[in-house]
């Protein structure tokens, strides 16, 4: 959520250009879900998933030009293709934090999974200045292409990691109670306080419960545009062992 008090101003008309990056999978063997990558960085050791690399990089003016490109790339049939993610950026400006205008994923194929389009650009040289629509109202249930129990992918940018789907993104019409929640608790500061890009996003727990900075990593809360189906077959015993996972977060929170 926002924090800051500070008077916000709001420019919705910004020049922006789009990054293509391309990702494939990391290594010469054949790709496959596992946990005996003695390589990986430690944050993910004993995690279900793949290495992914950054392979590629574009810059374009328009969204057109960046989206020829994928479906030329697509058609190459490149081996170890991952797949494609488009990140727009205000241009001509310098800023900072979760600095996306908009972002798109697409499959390996080229055809487009996700976007995600609430702006996160909420400092701009130097001021507290929104660039773009910043505040989360919900998503169409059409784009919500999960439901509870569902194995996923969660995309990195070196990392794929296997988790299972419990909560879903909330769609335009549960966000109406929650706007209508925090306009009752901060009253005139709600443009200051309000959902925005970060709460668009599942609720997936994960396959290891390894302890991050002393505490429990049970679930995760990735964004909706890094939630994939799995580009892999998933081995019986991991799927077994991710709903075991999922049960136990589902009674650790009731109790």
């Amino acid at each position: 959520m926002n924090k800051n008090s500070q008077q916000i101003q709001v420019n919705n008309n910004v020049r922006s250009f789009y990054i293509l990056k391309l990702y494939e999978y990391l290594g010469l063997e054949e790709p496959r879900y596992r946990t005996d990558d003695n390589a990986r960085l430690a944050e993910y050791r004993g995690d279900i998933g793949f290495g992914i690399t950054l392979t590629d990089v574009g810059y374009f003016e328009t969204l057109d030009e960046a989206e020829k490109h994928i479906r030329q790339i697509a058609r190459e049939g490149r081996q170890r293709l991952y797949g494609f993610v488009v990140k727009e950026k205000p241009l001509g400006h310098v800023i900072s934090g979760v600095d996306d205008l908009s972002v798109r994923r697409y499959l390996k194929d080229g055809s487009l999974w996700q976007v995600c389009d609430t702006s996160g650009v909420t400092y701009c040289d130097g001021k507290r200045v929104d660039l773009g629509e910043t505040r989360f109202y919900g998503r169409d249930p059409s784009t919500i292409h999960f439901k509870e129990g569902d194995i996923v992918e969660i995309a990195g940018n070196d990392f794929v990691e296997l988790g299972i789907v419990w909560r879903l993104p909330a769609t335009k019409e549960q966000m109406k109670d929650v706007w209508e929640q925090y306009r009752e608790v901060y009253g005139a500061a709600i443009s200051t306080e309000h959902p925005d890009v970060l709460d668009d996003c599942y609720v997936t727990a994960v396959y290891n419960p390894m302890k991050v900075r002393g505490f429990k990593r049970r679930m995760d809360f990735p964004a909706v545009v890094n939630v994939l189906p799995p580009s892999l077959p998933v081995p019986k015993n991991i799927a077994d062992t991710l709903r075991e996972r999922l049960e136990m977060v589902k009674k650790e929170k009731k109790g």
